[in-house]
């Protein structure tokens, strides 16, 4: 009696996409053989059993578990919208779980052999068809292996533009103990002049707990400045003199342990004074964020009810009539408020990112310094080419999540 896996899952995987394993048994020419299968959370507890009839063609059975793993991922913007710096560990971005698949016949109700997988680690991801293929979370995680880099949890472009009063959030996946041992920032003047190199410290670095693995860090201009800085230049890390920054990870020899992203400080004044900022949930289960830097189009649409009442006011004297009465009176009045924001000019990279935003089932602005849920109306989107046309902007829509509801009169 043997039940063997012939496949299992990489050891971090995306949570939302196909979650595949496949095993034999040497027993499914036994009567009523069937598989039973099940789901076991980091404690060993069962999360799902079920049982299966073996294969048709060659007696394997095979299990999808994402659909079951999936509930238990959600996102985590706590220290995003705190503002809390330093490294953070995940959140409700992971979930750790192994299968157990054993063989069962005949009427015997004990002894049946049984083989279980290894533990694994599911993210709140979901990335497109050929994302899954071609680039699977396993690549993303740097698991201390010489010369070879983890990559931040984004698909931004490598050089991105953010106001000095902007907050940013990254996410990283590390498997390799004292594997990320600080963060460096670098920073330079319009000349390209290095005018900075500090470090800042992992508390986490040991990676001895599940949590440790899931990192998360706000790289902000006014964030950064916030920080205790390890090594190197003292704050001000974002002064005025700065145009862009770094951001890269590195071990405890220095060594570069991570994709390296540009932040490029946008100071350029707005028609108004204002802008518009955009939060969203990426394919990769962390936020990104972008500005929509040119004047809104404010808008509301209202739907209301109404009713006629009869006219003139009764007393014991007569009915009298009046001017400031109404006849047709609302008895339900609710608006939707939406914004039609514009980018102002991007390059090629940046459209075809934003091709997320609309695609996030999860959306923020920031209104009046808050967090405020949005929805997105925009249906369709084209991503443009520089090569294409030399200028061009990016047009949202976005609707307040919440309606207002007035009062009924």
């Amino acid at each position: 009696m043997a039940v063997t896996f012939i496949q299992q899952p990489d050891l971090f995987v995306s949570g939302f996409d196909p979650i595949i394993y496949l095993a034999s048994s040497s027993q499914t020419t036994q009567t009523n053989f069937r598989y039973r299968i099940q789901i076991l959370d980091a404690s060993a507890n069962v999360i799902t059993e079920l049982r299966k009839p073996a294969y048709y063609a060659d007696g394997t059975v095979d299990l999808d578990a994402h659909r079951i793993i999936e509930n238990y991922l959600s996102y985590d913007m706590t220290n995003l919208i705190a503002g809390s710096v330093g490294f953070k560990t995940g959140v409700n971005v992971y979930k750790k779980f192994k299968v157990n698949i054993r063989e069962e016949y005949g009427t015997v109700i004990s002894g049946y052999a049984s083989a279980e997988s290894t533990y694994i680690y599911a993210i709140n991801s979901a990335q497109t068809y050929l994302k899954q293929i071609n680039s699977p979370i396993d690549d993303l995680v740097y698991k201390g292996v010489p010369a070879t880099y983890g990559t931040f949890l984004t698909n931004q472009p490598s050089t991105i533009d953010i106001r000095v009063g902007d907050s940013y959030e990254l996410g990283f996946l590390n498997y390799a103990t004292n594997g990320t041992n600080q963060m460096r920032v670098k920073t330079y003047d319009l000349a390209g002049t290095l005018l900075k190199s500090s470090t800042f410290t992992n508390t986490w670095v040991a990676d001895t707990t599940d949590k440790e693995h899931f990192l998360s860090v706000l790289v902000g201009p006014n964030n950064l400045n916030s920080w205790t800085v390890a090594s190197g230049s003292a704050q001000p890390m974002i002064a005025d003199s700065v145009a862009k920054y770094e951001i890269s990870f590195e071990n405890s020899s220095n060594t570069l342990v991570s994709n390296t992203l540009t932040f490029r400080i946008d100071r350029e004044c707005t028609r108004d004074g204002n802008y518009n900022r955009l939060f969203w949930l990426n394919p990769l289960g962390r936020m990104d964020a972008f500005n929509f830097t040119q004047i809104a189009d404010d808008n509301i649409t209202v739907q209301s009810s109404n009713y006629n009442r009869l006219q003139g006011t009764r007393t014991s004297s007569g009915i009298t009539f009046n001017t400031y009465s109404h006849e047709r009176s609302n008895f339900f009045n609710s608006s939707k408020q939406k914004y039609t924001l514009n980018s102002g000019y991007v390059n090629s990279e940046t459209s075809l990112w934003l091709k997320e935003l609309v695609q996030s089932p999860l959306i923020y602005m920031i209104i009046d310094g808050q967090f405020v849920a949005v929805n997105i109306l925009t249906t369709e989107y084209q991503a443009k080419s520089t090569i294409k046309e030399k200028l061009f902007n990016v047009t949202m829509e976005v609707e307040l999540s919440a309606d207002t509801k007035r009062q009924r009169l």
